[in-house]
């Protein structure tokens, strides 16, 4: 009986041990996990700011005023993502937001800003932006950071995006056309880096009764932009760039149409 007891207080012990000391499954990014890399009920605020072009971008045709940090233009969906870098990048929350667009008028939010209360700890901030004009299932832009938060303290995230697929321009003094691009549609491309100044050649469908050409350097930070009205060419310069640049079509307003695009180097 003794023995007995005593084999049964060994298997016991062994089951504590084991269950103890077997290492976790590391879930993929995306996932939740129930366990925490912070301290219980010590928190802190981030606030995420994703900036936003419009209304700016009626002014920035009158006063070329530079800016930077202004990554996207229409934003109809923001979905945000928050992972836990200091728990196998697990996502710990996410939600979407709707800031809304007019095209016409200077009432669109300058940015899209939200305000979560964290555990302490180091996270990553991610987001995607969708033009319902172009697609409601693919986005038009991203971006992420990375921020730590405190004990009552706020953390600021900037995020300023990028294009999420963009068309890579490579071969210069070729014609590209766009998508068919409707009413606040847009369409981004990437030239590659280039040594010398690079001027943007572009028009619209006749029937797009205002298309804006924007560039960017290769950060998402606005370089210019201009407008083409009722099918005239137009055309303005950008630095040379050693990270390239993403050039974007909008429509601003009109029927669906075509916009066309050439890029040339400086002098050729």
């Amino acid at each position: 009986m003794r023995k007995n007891l005593v084999l049964v207080l060994f298997a016991i012990l062994v089951a504590l041990f084991v269950s103890c000391t077997m290492p976790e499954t590391q879930l993929p990014k995306g996932t939740t996990t129930s366990t925490s890399s912070t301290t219980s009920g010590v928190t802190g605020t981030v606030k995420v700011t994703v900036p936003h072009i419009a209304p700016w971008m009626q002014q920035v045709l009158k006063t070329k005023t530079p800016a930077t940090q202004r990554a996207f233009l229409e934003a109809d969906l923001v979905d945000f993502y928050i992972y836990d870098l200091n728990n196998g990048d697990n996502l710990v929350t996410s939600w979407s937001d709707s800031p809304g667009n007019n095209l016409y008028y200077y009432s669109d939010p300058s940015a899209d800003t939200s305000t979560q209360t964290l555990p302490t700890g180091s996270y990553e901030v991610e987001v995607f932006i969708y033009n319902t004009n172009v697609s409601s299932s693919t986005p038009v832009d991203w971006g992420y950071t990375d921020v730590n938060v405190y004990a009552g303290q706020t953390a600021s995230a900037t995020i300023t995006c990028t294009p999420w697929n963009p068309t890579t321009l490579s071969n210069p003094n070729s014609l590209y056309i766009s998508n068919d691009l409707n009413g606040g549609g847009e369409q981004w491309f990437f030239i590659p880096s280039y040594s010398t100044q690079t001027i943007l050649y572009f028009e619209n469908d006749y029937t797009n009764y205002y298309t804006i050409c924007c560039a960017f350097d290769g950060s998402g930070n606005y370089i210019d932009c201009s407008t083409s009205y009722n099918g005239y060419w137009e055309y303005f310069t950008v630095p040379a760039s050693s990270n390239g640049y993403y050039v974007v079509l909008w429509q601003w307003y009109g029927y669906p149409g075509q916009a066309y695009l050439e890029w040339w180097p400086s002098g050729a």
